[in-house]
């Protein structure tokens, strides 16, 4: 493979100059519509009959949200597809649920509206595309976390030994029998609290009522602990090994079409590859990207992978991400250690350390890999150890600037300012506290502490820097309530 890839490098490195910018390929990734929850609690007050078509099917409004993004689709890209619907330009693979199957299909129906001939009944705006599936234990693209992984088994458990597992643990042990007495869990834990928040969001999200004890508060509580759910399917620890194992089979396959899409005169007519999958989905590859921003991605977020040529014939990727529909465009994502306009050989080289050469092999169970080095602490934000991580580690530190006692006209200055803002996300949970600068200091920020003993400075403007700080202050509250007896719930 990787001598294919370099082949490609060469190609694409010398390619003829076009004159002009244009986009060459797309693949789409996007998370189902919204749907009815998936299992009721045991003391639920609302039971499957109470869901028009049972647990876990997507919804009207799930349709509607789909139609939607099909039709933001096919605007974003008009005069890149052919306004009518042909087969040979867009390729849609879904995994074998019902739910993402029919998002396809509404999605597609905002798409491609029939036209003319196309319509084969006049009262009927619609037409029948295909949408391709497997059955769901043969998946091995788009059905994440796989469950014929041994290894990436064994890696989370190990990741339930971790110093930041075990601390959220503890820090929620009172919520949790909390939980435990009201919902009637026999045993909730934050590994699999997310299906109660899935309950009760679902509940929530189509007017059903909830218990007296489901207060805002304990909402936003189970939104910590559901997100959290989320990045240790991947993340935390041993995050490069976790997505070699699972989102990096998907990478692997967009890179191998974003190669064919690159190579000169190529006679590939697809255009278009789009996946209709999960929550799981979209989070296994962003967490194999490594852009991955911590937080469960919404009912019909959407993923972008574009792939551009240059005015000088070289090949660019830019991703976006499309999680607020209240935008009339998708937020750009950068690779890490490239821009948002990223070369293709840039890209390809960057994710290479997470695309699995021979997954068989690498999911067998390793003789040596023990628990040790988990329990010793070694839950960082990643791996760690790289001199690159170390880089990061030296400038995240050196963001803090120390000012002398005294300014230049004796005036005492503020102990710490931020000299610059670190801009990349971190895990909310891996945070300890934070403090935010002196009103007094040449530029606001906010410093976090985080469990690998380090100090870093964050722009108090960015959004999830604001979610980091309320949580760590509602994490703080139960703490100290739960610590005078007086629990909040």
């Amino acid at each position: 493979m990787e001598s294919c890839f370099l082949a490609i490098s060469f190609l694409f490195a010398f390619g003829l100059s076009s004159g002009e910018r244009t986009l060459k390929f797309v693949t789409v990734l996007y998370r189902h519509g919204d749907r009815s929850p998936v299992m009721a609690y045991p003391a639920d007050p609302y039971k499957e009959s109470d869901w028009p078509q049972g647990f876990g099917q997507l919804s009207r409004e799930g349709m509607k949200q789909h139609f939607e993004l099909g039709q933001f689709l096919k605007k974003r890209y008009t005069g890149f597809l052919s306004e009518s619907y042909d087969r040979h330009e867009i390729f849609i693979r879904s995994t074998d649920a019902d739910r993402t199957l029919m998002s396809a299909e509404a999605n597609l129906a905002g798409m491609f509206p029939p036209n003319g001939s196309e319509m084969f009944n006049p009262d009927l705006k619609w037409q029948p595309i295909p949408v391709h599936t497997v059955p769901e234990d043969q998946d091995k693209l788009l059905s994440f976390p796989l469950k014929d992984c041994p290894r990436y088994s064994q890696l989370r458990n190990e990741t339930e030994k971790t110093n930041i597992f075990l601390n959220m643990t503890e820090t929620y042990k009172g919520f949790l029998e909390m939980v435990r007495n009201r919902t009637g869990l026999e045993k909730p834990n934050i590994g699999n609290i997310w299906s109660l928040y899935d309950t009760l969001f679902c509940e929530a999200k189509h007017g059903m009522r909830p218990p007296d004890w489901v207060t805002p508060s304990v909402m936003e509580t189970l939104k910590v602990l559901n997100n959290f759910g989320y990045q240790i399917l991947f993340g935390v620890y041993k995050k490069k090994e976790k997505c070699r194992l699972q989102g990096g089979l998907l990478l692997g396959q967009i890179i191998k079409n974003l190669s064919n899409a690159a190579v000169l005169d190529s006679k590939q007519e697809v255009k278009m590859m789009v996946y209709s999958a999960h929550d799981t989905t979209v989070v296994a590859l962003q967490e194999a990207l490594n852009v991955f921003n911590g937080l469960q991605p919404p009912y019909a977020s959407c993923h972008l992978i574009e792939l551009h040529q240059e005015e000088n014939g070289m090949f660019t990727v830019e991703m976006s991400y499309r999680n607020d529909t209240n935008v009339s465009e998708p937020y750009p994502v950068s690779l890490p250690g490239c821009s948002q306009r990223c070369s293709l050989q840039d890209f390809v080289k960057l994710t290479r350390e997470v695309i699995p050469q021979d997954r068989d092999k690498e999911c067998q169970i390793r003789k040596e890999a023990t628990d040790k080095g988990a329990a010793a602490g070694e839950d960082i934000l990643e791996e760690g150890g790289t001199k690159e991580e170390e880089e990061q580690n030296r400038e995240a530190e050196g963001s803090i600037r120390q000012p002398s006692p005294e300014g230049p006209d004796g005036a005492k200055l503020p102990s710490e300012c931020c000299s610059y803002t670190f801009r990349r996300n971190i895990p909310i949970t891996t945070i300890d506290s934070y403090i935010e600068t002196s009103v007094e200091c040449p530029k606001p920020g906010v410093i976090f502490a985080i469990k690998a003993g380090l100090r870093i400075c964050m722009d108090p403007q960015l959004s999830w820097v604001k979610s980091a700080m309320k949580a760590v202050d509602e994490r703080d509250l139960y703490k100290k309530n739960e610590h005078r007896g007086h629990p909040l719930f």
